[in-house]
């Protein structure tokens, strides 16, 4: 996630894009997720939206690849005793939002 893909104004984040590795194995940003359906504005709470600073040196919010961010999250998953893997979190958070509005 870039800066720019911040939707201040609306609390919302961009999903435009997304970090996959070149036939270098060098991390490139791939202008558009897997199908097109992977597009979407993602709302954010106002309280989480105060977390991520306003202005970066940097242009990615969080400079690391997504290899470097699950490492991240096993050493806080273990440290949590939390027996879950990154995409487990997606999926339910994913289940939650179908029970608050409809898939189409």
């Amino acid at each position: 996630m870039k800066f720019e893909d911040i939707l201040w104004d609306f609390n919302s984040i961009y999903v435009h894009a997304s970090r996959v590795q070149d036939k270098n194995n060098k991390w490139v940003r791939r202008p558009m997720p897997k199908t097109k359906q992977s597009e979407r504005i993602i709302k954010v709470d106002p309280e989480i939206m105060k977390l991520f600073p306003k202005v970066g040196k940097k242009e990615f919010v969080i400079n690391l690849n997504p290899n470097e961010i699950t490492k991240h999250f096993e050493v806080l998953r273990e440290k949590a005793c939390v027996d879950c893997r990154l995409h487990d979190l997606r999926k339910y958070a994913a289940s939650i939002r179908s029970e608050l509005m409809p898939a189409k």
